[in-house]
């Protein structure tokens, strides 16, 4: 572990050095061209165009103060006498360290604004899947509104195109829909799945906007607010479930089925036993006490979203490892996936799951409250949540296998996790 240690140190010294000798990479005159561009090709319409050449505009700007701060810094140091530049040494590293930092936080920055645009721009998912354009147009945009970006995600789309392609039942289903509402919630069942399915379709047939929202997810994306179902609270009960309420949530918004499966019965009952069984699938081998692990988490979301999840810790005292967490997050929630991501302070202590973002926010819900809130990505950058989400700091995330990077090693765990 030592050795592994000294050899992290020394790549990082490294690439100090090399950020020293050369500025943050990029050409924010081009950047700014295009972002000029885009304003053009705005006012013919589309609002879409105007947000993606506001954080071009905002990329390039800080790209351009930060070579120009490091350029500054060198032609500084430079201009210190030889015999005492020993002292400035210091100065000049921490500069061109925060200069590149500034640059990568841009850049992060807006990667997450055009994931919240690809997010919502999502006919050609479902063109290219095999949907024709008239029907994927109608889906994509069902039930969309501030947060909530919709019915459909990015995944939803791409599965449900494969599986009608080659199922005249599945089509049959769709056609005897009795709206595009209902019709794009049937869409999102056959997405996660091809059991149950007329089933469903009769369940759901002809029933209005608000009974669908009620049955067929566990919290509401539009804004924030308290959570409930059928008159009974969305939230833990227990002290070492929040990780397991966030799940059943994420597998909710996932799978309109098993939405339905909870509040089809006495919601208050059947939310209480999914916690218990829940809870007692993913901790076979942590204890139950603890809460739950992050590789439980993982392990779970894949077995019941269909697709591999990991888990990644976050440096927290490192500003460019939480900004590229934040844009993976980020990206998959703008793709349709929930992210459960844990909280702390000296140590991780408590899940939430990231539902919704949208213009510089982020919707989260906090399971011990039983309420979705609104959290600025600033704040998570500065590790400053404590007001929203119990604890300040982002210590780590679960992420689909797209966006979860490479995993840490086994050995490593979150100790007091939740």
């Amino acid at each position: 572990m030592t050795q592994v240690t000294a050899l992290r140190r020394f790549w990082r010294l490294r690439g100090v050095v090399g950020e020293v000798r050369s500025a943050p990479a990029g050409d924010p005159a081009r950047i700014l061209a295009m972002a000029q561009a885009y304003r053009r090709a705005d006012e013919l319409g589309g609002a879409e165009f105007r947000r993606a050449a506001a954080g071009l505009a905002e990329y390039a700007a800080v790209l351009a103060a930060a070579q120009a701060e490091h350029a500054g810094l060198r032609a500084a140091f430079r201009a210190v006498p030889p015999l005492l530049r020993v002292g400035a040494v210091g100065r000049l590293v921490r500069g061109c360290v925060q200069a590149h930092t500034a640059a990568s936080g841009a850049a992060d920055l807006f990667a997450r604004r055009c994931g919240d645009l690809a997010g919502r721009a999502r006919i050609a998912v479902g063109v290219e899947a095999g949907l024709p354009v008239a029907e994927a147009a109608e889906l994509a945009s069902a039930a969309a509104r501030g947060y909530d970006s919709g019915v459909l995600g990015l995944r939803h789309l791409r599965l449900a195109g494969e599986r009608l392609a080659g199922s005249a039942e599945a089509r049959a289903l769709l056609d005897r829909a009795a709206s595009d509402l209902e019709r794009a919630w049937l869409v999102k069942a056959m997405a996660a799945g091809d059991t149950g399915l007329a089933e469903f379709a009769a369940a759901i047939r002809g029933r209005p906007a608000d009974w669908l929202a009620e049955r067929l997810t566990l919290v509401d994306r539009h804004a924030p607010g308290t959570q409930s179902r059928l008159g009974a609270a969305v939230r833990q009960h227990e002290p070492t479930t929040c990780g397991t309420t966030c799940l059943i949530v994420a597998r909710a918004e996932w799978d309109p089925r098993y939405a339905l499966a909870l509040t089809s019965a006495e919601f208050a009952t059947a939310f209480r036993a999914a916690r218990a069984a829940v809870h007692a699938e993913t901790n076979r081998w942590y204890p139950r006490f603890a809460g739950t692990s992050p590789h439980g988490m993982a392990r779970w979301l894949t077995r019941h979203l269909g697709v591999r999840h990991r888990w990644r810790a976050v440096d927290d005292t490192d500003a460019r490892d939480v900004s590229r967490a934040l844009r993976d997050v980020l990206a998959a929630v703008d793709a349709g996936d929930p992210v459960p991501v844990l909280v702390g302070a000296v140590v991780p202590r408590h899940y939430v799951l990231v539902v919704g973002h949208h213009d510089g926010s982020v919707l989260v819900f906090e399971p011990s409250a039983g309420r979705t809130v609104v959290v600025p990505d600033r704040a998570f950058l500065d590790g400053d949540l404590r007001g929203a989400l119990g604890f300040p700091h982002l210590q780590a995330v679960v992420l689909p296998d797209d966006q979860a990077g490479q995993p840490l090693s086994a050995g490593m765990s979150a100790d007091g996790s939740k």
